[in-house]
Parts: C-alpha cells; sequence; structure tokens
C-alpha cells in the first residue's frame, strides 16, 4: 500500500507550513502567502499584499507570517516547506546575503526560529 508524504508527516504530528511569495517588480507590488497544515487535518491560511517588494523578500515575509501565526497557535515543532530556493539557503546558512532588507528579514527569520523547539526547513 503507498503512502503519501503527506499522511506520514500527519502521523509524526508535526505541523506544516507551507509559505511563499511573489513579486511583479516591474509594478512595484507582490505577495506573501501561507498555509498552516495542523495533524487535525485542519488548516490555517494567511496572505498579505506587498509594496515595493522582490520574491525573495516576498517569500521571506510569508514564512515570517507562518511562523508568526504557528506560535500564536501554541506550535512549538513545525516542519517549514517554500518554493524559494534561495530563501532555503539562506536560512540554513548555505548562501550568502547580500541586499540589506534580507539580511534583516533572515536575522528575524532566525530569531522567531529560535523560539520552536525544533524547526524542520525544507
Amino acid at each position: 500500500m503507498a503512502t503519501s508524504s503527506h499522511s506520514s508527516i500527519a502521523g509524526k504530528g508535526i505541523p506544516i507550513l507551507f509559505y511563499a511569495g511573489e513579486s511583479t517588480e516591474q509594478k512595484g507590488w507582490g505577495a506573501a502567502a501561507v498555509i498552516l497544515l495542523l495533524p487535525t487535518g485542519k488548516r490555517a491560511t494567511m496572505q498579505q499584499l506587498l509594496s515595493s517588494t522582490s520574491g525573495t523578500e516576498a517569500a521571506y515575509r510569508g514564512l515570517l507570517i507562518g511562523l508568526h501565526k504557528a506560535w500564536q497557535l501554541g506550535i512549538r515543532q513545525i516542519e517549514v516547506k517554500g518554493h524559494n530556493e534561495l530563501v532555503f539557503n539562506q536560512v540554513n546558512g548555505l548562501a550568502e546575503i547580500n541586499e540589506p532588507i534580507l539580511r534583516h528579514l533572515h536575522r528575524e527569520v532566525l530569531t522567531v526560529m529560535k523560539q520552536f523547539d525544533r524547526v524542520m526547513v525544507e
């Protein structure tokens, strides 16, 4: 019998945070979106429109929105999944951060993540 990765993760009882951020830099706006999937099967969704942002900045903001919401819900262990490889590499210390705004967001993400007992970033 095949088991999906969703059911195996949910079986661990660890909530999953899916985050995304997109930007239309030429128009000067973007959006961050989050889905927080709880082991009970319930989910919380959040989104935020952003002005004057890059795609990477929007992804960082989505990650922050999701982490803050998870903490508010009393979640202390979380699995994080996102579509932005640069954010993943920067959060895991595998890539340099050259833009000041991204350095600030990176520090904020790490500060929030330290509050959790366990954060797995994929």
